[in-house]
This record gives structure tokens, C-alpha cells and sequence, in this order.
């Protein structure tokens, strides 16, 4: 179907119209009835109708040579490959540069709520040995804790830095510059 001259700009391929590019002011790409590719002010939009941004993408996405072929979560992304945030040479699965004199290179987690702590989890990926995970988190105190931790999620506290500057070893309750909870031995 093609139609000229009133005023739609419709180029439909197939029967009923089910996929078409048209424009009106922007130009979409679409199938039965749905937008799913818009160009609209130099901006690109992915299940968007008016995107905002240089690229928007309502839902998830895949992206790598097999992954592209795997379903993402749910609003979420999967890579495969290094990613790089501020580097266009990533080594590592994730790595986080910046070159920019007098600005700091930084990462932060925030968590959503008071229940939830910004977690880095640390995973030695072997089935048959739990308890091989190591966390980093921030609890709701502000102290600092560095845990070991089993696959089912159950912390257990090793070193803990509270807000005061106190440093317990086996106590997140450090009464004293070092608190330690058990037995200790220093030499020299």
C-alpha cells in the first residue's frame, strides 16, 4: 500500500496495512497497529512514541552476539562482554574510568529504602562450595561491614567499622578503638 497525498506520508508493505513507516512530523516504524521504533526530533525510541533522550528504550534488551538472542529481565539489560563506563578499552567485566584532571573516579551505591543495604557481593561461582561469598554493605547505623556469607544469604559479620571509627573484629558493637570478640594474639 502506498499512499500519497493525503497527508498521512503511509508506506505500508503487506495486507491490512500490518507493517508500515509513516510520519507526521516524526517517523515511526511499526506492525499491526504498534509503534516500535520512533525518530522524532534526532532521538531515537524504542517502544517510545516520543522519546526524550538521543536513544530510549522502554522495556529491556539484549545485547552481545549470542546474549542478543536472550531474553533480558524484565525493564533490565543484559551484556555480554566488558563494559566501560568512562573508558572505551575495558579489561574487566565492569570497569569504571575517568579521565578528567581534578575529578575523582567514583562509584556509588544507594539503596531505596532503609531496609535494604548497598551490597557488593563478592562470589567464588563453585556449586559445591557454599559459603564461599564475601559482602561489603553499609547497615542502617552507617558502620561498614565486611561478611562472609552462605548462598542462602546468611551473613556472618567479620569485620565491622562503625561510624565513630571504632573497629570490631567479630562484633558489630565496637565499644572501643578495637573491640575484638574471641581470642587475639599480637607479636613484635
Amino acid at each position: 500500500i502506498l499512499d500519497i497525498g493525503t497527508g498521512l506520508g503511509l508506506l505500508g508493505v503487506g495486507t491490512n496495512n500490518d507493517s508500515a513507516i509513516y510520519s507526521t512530523g516524526s517517523m515511526y516504524l511499526g506492525a499491526d497497529g504498534t509503534q516500535f521504533v520512533t525518530l522524532k526530533s534526532g532521538n531515537v525510541g524504542i517502544g517510545q512514541t516520543a522519546p526524550v533522550a538521543k536513544l530510549g528504550i522502554t522495556g529491556n534488551a539484549s545485547i552481545g552476539a549470542t546474549y542478543g538472542a536472550l531474553a533480558a529481565p524484565v525493564s533490565g539489560l543484559i551484556i555480554e562482554g566488558n563494559v566501560g563506563i568512562g573508558t572505551a578499552t575495558p579489561v574487566d567485566a565492569l570497569e569504571v574510568g575517568r579521565n578528567q584532571a581534578g575529578a575523582p573516579t567514583g562509584l556509588r551505591l544507594t539503596a531505596g529504602s532503609t531496609i535494604a543495604a548497598p551490597t557488593f557481593t563478592f562470589n567464588y561461582a563453585d556449586a559445591a562450595l557454599d559459603s564461599k561469598l564475601f559482602r561489603l554493605f553499609e547497615d542502617i547505623t552507617g558502620g561498614f561491614n565486611l561478611a562472609t556469607a552462605t548462598d542462602a544469604g546468611v551473613n556472618t559479620p567479620r569485620l565491622y567499622i562503625a561510624r565513630t571509627g571504632n573497629v570490631g573484629i567479630g562484633t558489630t558493637g565496637p565499644g572501643t578503638k578495637l573491640d575484638v570478640a574471641g581470642q587475639g594474639k599480637f607479636t613484635g
